[in-house]
């Protein structure tokens, strides 16, 4: 009889993938069939041909009766690796057949055999009548014929943490149980940040027929996500797979803003960075000396600002490396780009004084002129009338240059006379203290002639008033400035922290309003709000009662 069992497959497309005759010269007819993970089909029935069945070391390789049992294993691409007789000396017909995907296969269905159906120890080893069939069970293993590639298992292994910063690296590890064939290729793929592997970004490619080690840093075109995932597939068909990476999140790693790199900066300066979308808990902030890398001031923020002062341990006239991470939950990420900054010298460390060739001189000229200090954005000249430097002759002159003419003194120099002058400097609202005085002589009436000069300005005698406020939602002032100035409002708690800042641009002189109305979210207690003009600072006292 012509073998009468077909198998086949078709493709999502509906197109005819393979189909195959199974069965010898005898008949036979397929009663049950099934599959595995791997695609592996297994199929049982009945059949009487006395050849092309059984496989090279199946369990009975030849029939006992007219009317035997059959099972058979086949690839996913249709290809006979495994079958074999079952059955005694009368007629044994099976009516099903599953398979736990690691090789065991169950056949279950009637018998009339009263041998060759039980095994030594089984629960029943007699059949109960010779006139009436009983059932069966019978389990066979067909793993250890299989092709490796078809009882393979493949895992995936992470070896880093699953919380990443986009720019880190993810280490995996991939295993497979049996080796693959020689034409395997591993293929690494992350999912979408939902999950999803509808379009899957290709990572890494490996032929192998074993596994590897593989670090994959997460590239900027990956957008964050917390619900990404990573799988690994092969060529070879059949083998076992997992998504055994399940759930990554990958997060922005942040750095200083590019505008703020390279620049010189003031204690008082300030730095800034870009965002991460991410939920972030705080960011820190290292500074590492570019001449001691031993030397590495760090501190945290929630802010994507901040004011250097805040960081205690950074020195004047150094250049850092800064590097900025953000924690997220508790989980620190890596320190992102480098970039550098320089701070300026302190104000109270470096000389100010006259020049050489104006200090304990006749001043034969109009103008006087101080050592020029880098990174000062002004100068102040104070004139005395004697070396005990008590009593000023006039009041003090400033200038955004490092020099000023002799007739810009409010109070007019004599000629032939000679005076003490002491210069400070500033850097943004921090004067420096004054440096070593030098005296001089003026020489020249026509040189002491009062006239104006916009470039300098007296010194001023400004006001600060604090206002009642009832509705406690804001610190209220009223202030003053005499002259056209830039003025600066601190406010710092009772242990001296600064808790707020504001500068404030004046083109006139005049009586203005404060409100700060960052005060509603402070705590009670005693502040002290600090006015800081060129010329003048000023502390008043304020009670915040909630």
């Amino acid at each position: 009889t012509v073998s009468v069992l077909g198998t086949a497959t078709n493709s999502s497309a509906g197109s005819l993938q393979w189909a195959t005759y199974y069965g010898g010269s005898g008949e036979e007819e397929a009663r049950a069939i099934t599959i595995d993970t791997a695609g592996n089909i297994y199929v049982a029935g009945f059949t009487t041909s006395y050849d092309s069945i059984a496989t090279s070391g199946s369990y009975q390789s030849s029939t006992l009766f007219a009317n035997d049992v059959f099972a058979a294993m086949f690839t996913p691409d249709g290809q006979l690796e495994k079958g074999t007789y079952y059955g005694g000396t009368q007629a044994d017909d099976p009516s099903g057949i599953v398979t736990n995907n690691v090789g065991d296969v169950y056949v279950g269905g009637n018998t009339l055999s009263s041998t060759g159906i039980a095994t030594l120890g089984a629960f029943s080893t007699t059949i109960g009548s010779v006139f009436e069939s009983d059932v069966f069970l019978t389990k066979f293993n067909f793993a250890d014929v299989a092709a490796p590639s078809y009882w393979s298992f493949v895992t995936l292994t992470p070896l880093t943490d699953s919380s990443v910063c986009i720019g880190e690296s993810i280490s995996l590890q991939v295993n497979v149980t049996v080796p693959l064939s020689k034409t395997n290729t591993f293929y690494l793929e992350l999912s979408d940040k939902n999950g999803s592997f509808l379009n899957p970004t290709t990572l890494y490619s490996k032929k192998s027929t074993t596994g590897f080690t593989y670090n994959y840093k997460t590239g900027v075109s990956i957008k964050d996500g917390s619900n990404y995932r990573i799988r690994v597939t092969t060529s070879d068909t059949g083998v076992f797979q997992g998504i055994l990476r399940n759930v990554i999140e990958i997060k922005n790693c942040v750095q200083l803003t590019s505008s703020y790199c390279g620049k010189t900066y003031t204690i008082t300066g300030k730095i800034g960075w870009n965002s991460s979308s991410a939920s972030k808990s705080y960011y820190q902030v290292k500074f590492t000396n570019s001449s001691n890398f031993n030397d590495t001031v760090m501190g945290r923020t929630a802010s994507t600002t901040a004011y250097l002062y805040q960081w205690e341990g950074l020195k004047y006239g150094v250049t850092y490396n800064v590097q900025i991470r953000v924690v997220y939950n508790g989980v620190a990420c890596s320190y992102g780009p480098s970039c550098q900054i320089t701070l300026a010298p302190d104000p109270n460390f470096v000389t100010a004084q006259l020049a050489v060739n104006n200090c304990n001189k006749n001043a034969n000229g109009k103008n006087i002129t101080a050592v020029t200090v880098p990174y000062a954005i002004r100068y102040k000249f104070n004139v005395y009338t004697s070396s005990a430097l008590t009593i000023k002759a006039s009041p003090s002159v400033q200038s955004t240059l490092p020099t000023i003419a002799l007739n810009t003194f409010p109070t007019s120099l004599t000629v032939n006379t000679v005076y003490w002058v002491t210069v400070q400097y500033l850097i943004d609202d921090k004067w420096s203290i004054e440096g070593p005085a030098c005296w001089i002589k003026p020489t020249v009436a026509a040189y002491l002639s009062p006239q104006f000069d916009p470039n300098y300005k007296a010194e001023e005698s400004n006001s600060l008033t604090i206002l009642g406020n009832p509705a406690r939602d804001a610190i209220a002032a009223e202030y003053s400035i005499e002259n056209e100035d830039d003025v600066n409002f601190v406010l710092i708690n009772s242990t001296g922290q600064i808790v707020w800042q504001q500068p404030m641009r004046h083109f006139s002189p005049g009586a203005y309003r404060l409100n700060i109305t960052e005060a509603a979210a402070m705590p009670a207690g005693l502040y002290q709000l600090m006015m800081r003009s060129s010329n003048q600072t000023i502390l008043a006292p304020v009670m915040l009662d909630k």
